[in-house]
């Protein structure tokens, strides 16, 4: 049986206090890209899992049908 694939590390904003506002700004576009990031990684493994689930359940309905025979 094949592994699943590992979840990506979520994204963490760290502001200090002290930032100027421009500062504060480009962490959190930063922030915002990674976020995007990790939302397509995930998005593309829940696609493959649904993929293979369709797969999967094809296998499955195939089996039944032969057994009733």
């Amino acid at each position: 049986m094949s592994r699943s694939p590992s979840l990506p590390e979520r994204p963490r904003l760290e502001l200090d206090p002290d930032m100027t506002p421009d500062e504060r700004l480009e962490a959190l576009r930063q922030h915002f890209a990674e976020i995007v990031r990790v939302n397509e990684q995930l998005t593309e493994q829940l696609d493959s899992a649904r993929s293979r689930q369709e797969d999967l359940t094809g296998r499955v309905e195939k089996l039944e049908r032969e057994t009733r025979r």
